[in-house]
């Protein structure tokens, strides 16, 4: 039987993509150049966002790299990856599971605004130091906002 070509994936991270397959749950398919073969796993939703989310966990745990923090499990070589990306991918792969999600997430929020106040939003894990921190804190001081509420 010939092979058919596969349609465009509805996303994809890395190697890592997420296929529609009618009637059935989405699928992830990746190579596999330790097995020499493509892979696959079932995304265990029909739903487009839920299956994001699955491709990105994927993709996180395989391709953390280097060191890894033993509190939350995140690589600790991202010294040029964005503050912004660094966020998203926590919150996606360890922090959306955590009992303490929501206070995490209206805590990060805090960060992220304060990056979209700055004249040089690309800031980088390698830029932060005690020096951004107190501006950082000397800029949450001084914003107005309601206790319990994220921006």
């Amino acid at each position: 039987m010939p092979r058919t070509r596969r349609s465009k994936p509805l996303y994809q991270r890395g190697e890592f993509a997420l296929y529609s397959r009618p009637g059935r749950h989405h699928q992830i398919v990746w190579y596999d150049p330790a097995r020499k073969r493509e892979r696959s796993t079932s995304a265990g939703t029909s739903d487009v966002e839920t299956g994001r989310i699955a491709v990105d966990r994927l993709y996180l745990s395989t391709n953390g790299g280097g060191s890894t923090c033993p509190t939350c499990g995140q690589a600790t070589d991202r010294g040029n990856q964005l503050i912004a990306s660094i966020i998203a991918d926590y919150l996606v792969g360890h922090g959306a599971e955590r009992t303490s999600a929501p206070a995490i997430r209206a805590r990060l929020a805090h960060v992220v605004s304060y990056i979209g106040t700055l004249d040089q939003q690309g800031v980088r894990a390698r830029d932060i130091d005690e020096a951004w921190i107190a501006r950082f804190r000397r800029w949450l001081r001084d914003e107005p906002y309601l206790a319990g509420k994220t921006p």
